[in-house]
Parts: C-alpha cells; sequence; structure tokens
C-alpha cells in the first residue's frame, strides 16, 4: 500500500513490513477517508518497506 502525505512523501507499506492486519486497517480507514493518519502514526509509523519519493 502505498500513502501520498501533504508534503508530498509516499511511503510504501507491506504485509511484510506492517502486518497485514495493519494493513487491512489501513485499507478501510483510506476508504473511508477518516483516521489513516492517525493510525499510521499511532501503529505503523516506522514500519514502511521503502520511502519512495
Amino acid at each position: 500500500m502505498d500513502i501520498v502525505f501533504k508534503d508530498g512523501a509516499i511511503y510504501r507499506y507491506t504485509s511484510l513490513s506492517a502486518g497485514q492486519a495493519n494493513i487491512d486497517r489501513m485499507i478501510v480507514l483510506a476508504r473511508a477517508g477518516d483516521g489513516l493518519n492517525q493510525f499510521i502514526n499511532r501503529a505503523v509509523k516506522t514500519r514502511y518497506a521503502e520511502r519512495m519519493a
């Protein structure tokens, strides 16, 4: 899952880096349009696979 932040940074989160349950939750939050940033900061902030840009 690639996440684009307001500053233009793109981070890739994978089931291997963040865990499948966290990826599933991130998908639900992204679709809802609410809470994704808070979840990332709380649960998976540094557990990204790579920084794309």
